[in-house]
């Protein structure tokens, strides 16, 4: 199921409003996380898993890194001003120590995924024989966005520019809302995180408004990017039949599916 496919916009995404118009908040939530993870399941399969813990794990250092913080107001109130830097800086420490091993395990996770072979070709190719084999490895659709936006959180904690989450189902949503699980954007939770979480009824207005962008971003996405997409690969896998303003124009043309791409 994709964001282009008949199931999702004649079936799936329509049966969904359809619920939330006519269920309450807390049912509309669990029905957008149900519908989130059905959609990242359809692409992923079992390795749904990932998301799962990443969402536990960002919700436990988010946890973690709000307790320290309340807890060195608490030690820190009323203390003279040399007392309450020494434990200020002391409890800092833990917090970043804290912050670096949430985000140092989401970024191996990711590394090991997504680049272990390309790493592992580049020091073969240096060393001239195979010191790293290949393995066979599958990345979870999305696993590049969700990540970043559990690091955004943490990091944000962390500054105390975001209080810690203490519903770990606002975490769960945040993290894998189905419009942005293939594609981002990549979004800060003080931005999204309240809007998603709030889950507010459809409205016919809200309604038209959706499908006008919808149809918007079809346009941009199957009538451009993809028509795009077959100009582009012809001239990039046969360069050396075209001239040099041609190759330009691949370029440029490149550049513009992109953008339609993502932004469709």
């Amino acid at each position: 199921m994709s964001y282009t496919s008949g199931i999702y916009l004649l079936v799936g995404l329509p049966v969904l409003v359809l619920i939330c118009a006519i269920v309450p908040q807390m049912l509309r939530r669990l029905a957008i996380l149900g519908f989130s993870y059905l959609f990242f399941f359809t692409f992923s399969k079992y390795l749904i898993v990932y998301i799962f813990a990443t969402t536990l794990w960002t919700y436990i250092i988010g946890r973690g890194l709000g307790y320290l913080t309340n807890r060195r107001k608490v030690l820190t109130k009323d203390l003279p001003r040399e007392e309450r830097k020494k434990i200020t800086n002391h409890m800092k420490r833990q917090s970043r120590a804290v912050m670096i091993v949430g985000i140092g395990a989401l970024l191996l996770v990711l590394l090991y995924l997504k680049y272990f072979n390309f790493f592992g070709e580049i020091i073969n190719a240096i060393a001239s024989k195979e010191m790293i084999s290949a393995v066979s490895l599958m990345a979870p659709i999305g696993i590049s966005f969700y990540t970043l936006q559990a690091i955004s959180y943490m990091v944000d904690v962390y500054w105390e520019k975001t209080e810690a989450e203490k519903s770990l189902l606002k975490i769960a949503m945040f993290l894998c809302f189905f419009p942005q699980v293939m594609e981002g954007p990549i979004a800060l939770y003080s931005d999204t995180a309240q809007q998603i979480y709030e889950a507010k009824k459809p409205t016919m207005d809200s309604v038209i408004d959706g499908t006008i962008r919808i149809l918007w971003g079809l346009f941009k996405k199957l009538l451009v990017a993809d028509r795009l997409n077959v100009v582009v690969a012809a001239l990039f896998d046969h360069y050396q039949d075209y001239s040099g303003i041609m190759m330009l124009f691949a370029g440029i043309a490149y550049t513009a599916q992109l953008y339609c791409e993502f932004s469709g």
